[in-house]
């Protein structure tokens, strides 16, 4: 019987965390598609969740277990979500270029940096403000400041870029033919001097 009963609570702790991180995920994607609407009660829940998973014997149990790398990986893989725009100023303020990314001369390294674009994911959220402490905020924010640097400095006569990110704005249910609206939104600018 204690048998049975430790192997119940087992596999019920295994399951809610399952089904905790991937509500997480539902209600974050839920957020991005419906920006403008403020769900006091699905805030409340997401930050809930958010700090339950985040405990520290959660977190290891999670990422040992494999139950944080939620369901998404049984997907076939899509492009990026993602744009990067680099525009590069002279010192007089001119225009000089605009890039969508750096010069890639071979398929594996196209693969790789659209796999890239992908660790772009956490600075979407505004509350990732620009003294986030967060190690995955640091990593995208690095990530963009090496290829703004790499990429401004393609062009000798660049003294500033404005590096961008973009995320695919899908449209909404109740309006399927609208083609006004665009279907990319910017959700972070960063200007670095070279």
């Amino acid at each position: 019987m204690p048998k049975r009963f430790f192997l119940v609570i087992a596999i019920s702790f295994h399951l809610l965390c399952i089904i905790l991180f991937n509500a997480l995920s539902l209600l974050q994607s839920f957020a991005l598609l419906h920006p403008k609407h403020d769900y006091k009660a699905l805030h409340w829940v997401q930050e809930n969740i958010h700090a339950f998973v985040n405990l520290p014997t959660i977190k290891l149990y999670s990422t040992y277990s494999g139950t944080e790398t939620l369901f998404g990986f049984f997907a076939p893989r899509v492009g990026s979500q993602y744009i990067t725009q680099f525009k590069l100023y002279d010192k007089t303020g001119k225009l000089i270029s605009t890039q969508n990314g750096p010069t890639l001369r071979s398929q594996p390294g196209v693969l790789r940096y659209a796999r890239l674009l992908d660790s772009f994911e956490p600075l979407v959220d505004p509350s990732n403000s620009k003294d986030s402490t967060r190690y995955d905020v640091r990593y995208a924010r690095a990530i963009l400041y090496n290829l703004s640097m790499h990429i401004g400095h393609s062009q000798p006569q660049a003294t500033k870029v404005v590096s961008r990110i973009f995320l695919h704005h899908s449209r909404q249910p109740q309006h399927p033919r609208d083609t006004t609206a665009s279907s990319y939104r910017l959700v972070y600018q960063q200007q670095y001097a070279l």
